[in-house]
């Protein structure tokens, strides 16, 4: 059996390989499982957000207009399949052409 040396609390421990790897899985497992449910809470979220809009329209923000300037390119160098694509994000600022 393989062993690995580490420390614990300034005490010297030797550990079978299997045991850490067996541990380390599991975390790593735990940590996989705590990103799933974080994204599926952010998809709701954003699911829930985007089902009324209208507070969105009654409160204007100023990252409402966060893409008037940042789009460097010539609108006229995207291709039109690309604008198209991403329309529901940056469309109102191609409508201004």
């Amino acid at each position: 059996m393989a062993w690995e040396q580490g420390t614990t609390k300034n005490r010297s421990v030797t550990i079978p390989t299997s045991v850490l790897r067996l541990a380390l899985e599991s975390l790593l497992m735990e940590i996989i499982g705590n990103l799933h449910k974080s994204a599926d809470a952010a998809a709701l979220l954003i699911e829930s957000a985007l089902r009324d809009v209208s507070m969105l329209r009654d409160h204007p923000s100023p990252a409402h207009d966060a893409l008037k300037l940042g789009i460097w390119t010539k609108k006229n160098l995207i291709p039109a399949a690309e604008v198209e694509r991403l329309r529901p994000i940056w469309g109102r600022w191609f409508n201004m052409l």
